[in-house]
């Protein structure tokens, strides 16, 4: 028992040696910036302008009237898998390109083309 208290008060007295040889570290404050303090800037920046001449922009091109394509929408069949259209008597899907028109978009209202980089709706009469 006398030799394990030994042991015990050796090895406190070690490592309370040890402690004291050691250098004290300064504290550091946590709150302080770890970076040097901004000085003023003697002379205004100069940020050069670079000036453009500015080219046209292009008109969009004139809004086309459905009429003049020449189409006509006899009918829609709605509510199947796959939506069809009858357009100038002819059966058309999501897809199919009548005359220079592409069919995009079929609804119960009428079709949706692109034609030359335009969306048009074609509509049923009287509606």
């Amino acid at each position: 028992m006398i030799r394990f208290l030994l042991i015990i008060f050796a090895g406190f007295l070690i490592v309370t040696l040890a402690m004291a040889q050691q250098k004290e570290t300064p504290v550091r404050n946590p709150f302080a910036s770890p970076f040097k303090p901004v000085t003023t800037i003697k002379k205004p920046l100069r940020i050069p302008v670079v000036v453009r001449q500015m080219t046209p922009t292009p008109k969009p091109p004139s809004p086309i009237d459905v009429k003049t394509l020449g189409l006509k929408l006899n009918g829609v069949v709605w509510g199947t898998g796959r939506p069809q259209a009858i357009i100038n008597d002819q059966v058309v899907e999501v897809g199919d390109t009548i005359g220079e028109a592409k069919v995009i978009a079929i609804g119960v209202q009428g079709v949706g083309l692109q034609y030359k980089g335009q969306t048009l709706t074609l509509k049923r009469e009287g509606i």
